[in-house]
């Protein structure tokens, strides 16, 4: 793949960064841009960085060498390696080690701006960031300047048919009024471009190229963490990968991971009346506002909000809780977020009905991540003789039918010892 030229371009309305891209397997070319209303036009250079993460990613996944025209900088040029080597540890059956080449790595002078940028969806990460600067819990750090959206990210720039995003933008606005930030609204097509998968892979090194295209205009940009420093694990946004896309004059950032998702609901976002009031997390709006209130980010963050005591306060949501909520717990990330709704619900000491439902759903995925590789009648004795014992209520007695291994695996499962032997499913 390489990139062959960079060019800004100013019309009547927008400023644009469009890069000229060659792909390396059948020689096709494509133009990847990011877009600006035209005011901030001088936040965008002509430079070469913008595009760095942007193609990387999408190189290592195709197995093709990325060669790039443009000048880019120096510092993040020397990052490459490290993130390269740390992306084919996480994905190496996705990444592959590419070799890079740049055709002049340039220095820049020191960025004159004071500007901090934040990427604000109206999700729980990007409010916490913006809870904690209007209630200034950052130190050592100037006040962010910019809450910064991109069509284009949430969902690919081709999806925005409805034109499903006026109302977060109005939202967007109307919180960046009220709390006294100045807002870029933006779009970009990388994701069409490049259709990779986006959470788990390419969201980071999308959302930096986001941030290395306003460049000339921010001294820092801010990328809300999605999880805590205990939980650092593969996934495309991370504090040990964000700052490495870094370059002499633009800082990125990795904000927010000191705290688990569930307690930035309930502890902070749930004393904050914007938040309540525009609180928007759901993986079904296709870039849209609403939230479902069925998902398993929806239900997460009504878990919370009830926990706390406040989901008849958020606006967005349902005011109640189904008993018969399901967390949808897929992949095992998702029962890091389960785990994360449990201990909450023992912080706050909470129904008993809701903490038996989570901690059932839990222990269900994990048990079904154990049968996946036995034989069908295999699992399908374990699964009698788990809920055999499970109703019977002493898993202990079971030394003579269950082999040692599996034993020892369900009774750290179901958190079972010698002092605690009994363990019911939740009420229905």
């Amino acid at each position: 793949m390489k990139l062959l030229s960079v060019k800004k371009v100013i019309d009547n309305e927008n400023v644009s960064l469009v890069g000229s891209v060659q792909d390396g397997k059948n020689g096709a070319g494509m133009e990847v841009f990011f877009r600006y209303p035209k005011r901030f036009a001088s936040f965008v250079a002509d430079e070469g960085d913008a595009f760095v993460p942007a193609l990387l990613l999408p190189s290592m996944a195709a197995g093709q060498d990325l060669e790039i025209i443009p000048v880019i900088s120096e510092q993040l040029f020397n990052n490459l390696n490290t993130i390269q080597d740390t992306m084919c540890q996480w994905y190496p059956d996705l990444a592959k080690k590419v070799k890079i080449s740049a055709r002049s790595k340039k220095e820049y002078d020191k960025n004159p701006n004071t500007n901090v940028g934040c990427f604000f969806s109206l999700g729980v990460d990007s409010f916490y960031s913006l809870y904690k600067d209007i209630h200034n819990l950052y130190f050592n750090r100037p006040p962010i300047s910019y809450l910064i959206y991109i069509k284009g990210l949430e969902a690919p720039l081709s999806a925005y048919r409805d034109h499903q995003e006026r109302e977060v933008v109005s939202n967007i606005l109307d919180v960046a009024g009220r709390t006294k930030k100045d807002v870029i609204i933006g779009e970009t097509n990388i994701r069409d471009c490049f259709p990779l998968p986006w959470g788990g892979y390419y969201s980071g090194a999308g959302i930096a190229s986001v941030g290395l295209s306003l460049g000339a205009g921010m001294k820092s940009v801010l990328i809300p963490a999605g999880h805590s420093y205990k939980e650092i694990h593969a996934y495309s946004t991370t504090p040990l990968v964000d700052p490495l896309w870094s370059t002499e004059r633009t800082a990125i950032v990795h904000d927010g991971a000191e705290t688990d998702r569930a307690v930035k609901i309930a502890d902070f976002l749930a004393k904050e009346p914007l938040a309540m009031k525009y609180l928007r997390v759901c993986l079904k709006n296709n870039g849209g506002a609403y939230n479902c209130g069925k998902c398993g980010k929806c239900v997460r963050t009504m878990i919370s909000l009830y926990i706390s005591g406040n989901l008849a306060h958020a606006d967005t949501f349902p005011k109640t809780i189904s008993r018969k909520f399901d967390l949808k717990i897929c992949e095992p990330s998702e029962v890091y977020f389960g785990e994360e709704s449990l201990k909450l619900a023992k912080k706050y000491n909470a129904d008993k009905w809701l903490a038996k439902s989570i901690a059932w759903q839990i222990n269900m995925f994990k048990m079904k991540a154990i049968l996946k590789d036995v034989s069908f009648f295999e699992a399908q004795r374990l699964v009698i003789i788990f809920y055999a014992n499970l109703f019977k209520g002493n898993l202990l007695r079971s030394a003579k039918i269950i082999p040692a291994p599996v034993r020892n695996i369900l009774k750290k499962i179901l958190g079972i010892n010698k002092k605690n032997t009994r363990t019911n499913p939740p009420a229905t």
